[in-house]
Order: C-alpha cells, then sequence, then structure tokens
C-alpha cells in the first residue's frame, strides 16, 4: 500500500528574474519585497557555505563558484520554497500512514533549513542508521548535504534522508508548523564531476539530475540510476 500525500502546502520561489510569477501586490503589499529581500540574502549565505566546504575539503574557496551564475534566473537551479503544515484540530482526517513529508533526500548542493519551534524534522543518524530529532533552535540554520554534493565529492559529504513527522506536542498545542527551505542547487548546465578525479560517480548534468530525481518521487517504481 502506498503511502498516502504529505500533510502540507508549499509556496516555491525560484529567481528574482523570472516574470511568471503574479504577486499578491494588492491583498498583500510588502509579501513581494520581502521574499525578495530574503531570497538574495539566503543565497548569498549559501554562497559563503559552498566556500566553506570547498575550504574543508583544501580546495580554492571559490571552487564551487562556476556552478552558480545564474542564481536568481530561470537558467539557474537555486529555490526557495515555504512550508505550511496545516493545524490538525481533527486526528480522524490524517489518514493511515500520513506524516508531514516522507523520507527523502535533497536532489542539489545543499540546503538550507529554517525551522519554527513546533518540531517533527527527524534525520538519519548514520552511526546507526536510526532517526533523532533535528530539535527546532532558536536562530539556527540547518545545512544539508544533498545528492548532487555527494556526488561531487565522491562520499565526503553524504546526503541526508530526512523527514517530517506530526510530533503529540503539536496535536496539543494545536498549531500549525511552517519552515522556509532553500534548496541551493547549481545552474541547470552545471556538469557535475567527481572532485578527486575518482569517477566514482559518472559525470551528470545537473539538470538531469534533478529531472530524473522528481520524475522517480512520482514513478516510486521505476529503475534507479546510480
Amino acid at each position: 500500500m502506498k503511502r498516502p500525500a504529505d500533510l502540507k502546502e508549499s509556496f516555491d520561489f525560484c529567481g528574482l528574474e523570472d516574470e511568471n510569477y503574479i504577486w499578491p501586490n494588492e491583498e498583500v503589499p510588502s509579501f513581494q519585497g520581502t521574499v525578495q529581500t530574503f531570497y538574495e540574502d539566503i543565497t548569498n549565505l549559501a554562497s559563503r557555505m559552498m566556500s566553506v566546504i570547498a575550504i574543508s575539503l583544501d580546495l580554492d574557496p571559490d571552487t564551487f563558484a562556476f556552478a552558480w551564475q545564474r542564481t536568481g534566473t530561470p537558467e539557474g537551479g537555486t529555490q526557495l520554497r515555504y512550508n505550511y503544515y496545516p493545524m490538525i484540530s481533527d486526528l480522524s482526517k490524517i489518514k493511515p500512514g500520513q506524516i508531514r513529508c516522507g523520507e527523502h533526500t535533497d536532489y542539489g548542493g545543499i540546503t538550507l533549513l529554517f525551522q519554527d519551534d513546533v518540531g517533527g524534522l527527524e534525520v538519519i543518524n548514520n552511526v546507526d542508521g536510526q532517526f533523532v530529532s533535528a530539535t527546532p533552535m532558536r536562530g539556527a540554520v540547518l545545512v544539508f548535504i544533498a545528492d548532487l554534493m555527494q556526488r561531487w565529492t565522491s562520499d565526503r559529504y553524504k546526503s541526508v534522508v530526512h523527514r517530517v513527522l506530526i510530533p503529540e506536542e503539536e496535536i496539543k498545542r494545536r498549531v500549525p508548523r511552517r519552515s522556509l527551505v532553500l534548496f541551493h542547487d547549481p545552474d541547470d548546465d552545471t556538469m557535475v564531476t567527481c572532485l578527486d578525479g575518482s569517477n566514482q560517480y559518472p559525470p551528470i548534468i545537473a539538470k538531469d539530475w534533478i529531472y530524473y530525481k522528481r520524475h522517480l518521487t512520482y514513478n516510486a517504481n521505476q529503475q534507479q540510476w546510480h
């Protein structure tokens, strides 16, 4: 039996230069400016994190800069997501096996996550393979390694499996959960090749990998690439 769909809603924002957005400027006058300003700030932080990762690998701080030349344009891969997990007022409406967000790894470079104090996020502990709670900490930004970064670094950095459950505390408090997520993914045409020359993973174009992973998400029985 397939698990029911995730119990959440999302709003995605892919770039400052995308003209396809229809902003609710009359209903929420400050929304567009707030989203765009935050997008600029958080992508700058993500760029700094990529420099930190490069330095940790004894590489030049700008090693990954070539792959994020078109961030904020339709050809860029970076995406900001606003997640809203509605309040649960009636447990009978939750389907058997349904959770906030099913187990998965992110697809691209790195993910920056801001969560509120509701809780529910869990990550796999690579030591024993068990899920552990990513307890909310005020002012903290969580950084997840995603699939393409694992390929790039030949497993020096590994993508992390995570999920969002519905904690008992949330049910008792009857409050919604919110999070902000930046998927800092490379430009569409970026060729991702193992940095150490090992060819542990074959070269792959970022857009092709992202498309493949999205396809698997909705077609669980399809054959997987490695």
